[in-house]
């Protein structure tokens, strides 16, 4: 890493994801990630006097699909993945630099055209399709399974709740909210066992406070969970970001940090938080890694890979 330093967010698990508010909309605008966000006009309002009510329209439906067996993680889980290729058609299809992030035999509009049991066949066929591909998507789809059996619960979730809404035109800072309001909720289920993977956000800001990142480090999460650690310090190294150099802000975007997440569907979770956050490229390298971080580096691994346990010194 030459003379940057290495930030190690040692810690236990988020127990309540984040909600971030950094400037990444006016910072990141234009390059590869899924949705460009909004200019700032000031200081944010809470997330639940702005869009509450999309995080109620979407878990409404979780109720519904309990009696199914489907708990409150694999509902997320197909979420992101609905999400995700909702957001990717919105960008092949836009009129200005449309942009065809996955195969069209993989496409959105392969799940509208779709009914009855076809529809669970092509569902499964995409998510298959998509598992094999490399980067980002590789890692959000990695091992993806279709957890509704019922063609017809499936068909309202993705024609009711997620194609009746334009993802693409809604600010990073929306979407990323919604995304963790959503975690935020699937980590107060007792049920679900997902409280292992999160974090306090006060133990979070007090460790990002001490650490004091900026855009000359490098931050790696070497038990990322869902991601809150790296993005608070995304959202930490971000301020100044007017007097930052094209190149620094390319590198927040798209190499500041690093995650590191054993559990596949964890990963995703983390992979799709960052990026709705504007951080890395929907058609770009992961920003997470799925494997165990005290494990010695892959052979693969190019030279931009990350040291697997980097120490941790404090600033000066």
């Amino acid at each position: 890493m030459g003379s940057e330093r290495s930030a190690d967010l040692l810690g236990p698990r988020h127990l309540l994801p984040l909600r971030v508010g950094i400037q990444r909309r006016d910072l990141l605008r234009g390059r590869c990630q899924i949705g460009h966000g909004r200019p700032s006009t000031g200081e944010r309002p809470s997330f639940r006097q702005r869009d509450h009510g999309l995080v109620d329209k979407l878990w409404s439906y979780c109720d519904v699909l309990r009696d199914d067996g489907v708990g409150v993680i694999e509902y997320t889980e197909q979420l992101t993945y609905l999400l995700f290729l909702k957001m990717a058609h919105e960008r092949a299809t836009r009129q200005l630099r449309p942009q065809q992030i996955v195969p069209r035999e993989f496409s959105w509009q392969r799940l509208l055209g779709a009914q009855g049991d076809q529809l669970e066949v092509e569902y499964t066929r995409i998510l298959t399709g998509l598992a094999r591909r490399p980067g980002v998507i590789g890692t959000i789809f990695r091992k993806a399974q279709n957890r509704i059996q019922d063609p017809a619960k499936l068909k309202r979730l993705i024609v009711d709740l997620i194609d009746k809404e334009n993802w693409s035109g809604t600010g990073t800072d929306i979407k990323g909210d919604a995304y963790e309001e959503l975690l935020s909720k699937g980590a107060s289920d007792k049920g679900s066992g997902a409280g292992q993977y999160f974090t306090p956000r006060a133990l979070i800001q007090a460790i990002v406070d001490v650490i004091q990142p900026t855009v000359d480090d490098t931050v790696v999460d070497p038990a990322c969970g869902t991601g809150g650690f790296l993005l608070v310090a995304s959202e930490y190294a971000v301020q100044g970001a007017e007097s930052m150099t094209p190149v620094q802000r390319d590198k927040l975007r798209d190499s500041f940090v690093t995650g590191f997440e054993l559990v596949d569907g964890t990963a995703r979770l983390a992979a799709m938080n960052l990026l709705l956050h504007g951080m890395g490229a929907a058609d770009g390298d992961s920003l997470i890694e799925v494997r165990d971080s005290s494990s010695p580096t892959p052979a693969s691994a190019g030279p931009s890979s990350c040291p697997t346990r980097p120490s941790a010194r404090s600033r000066p």
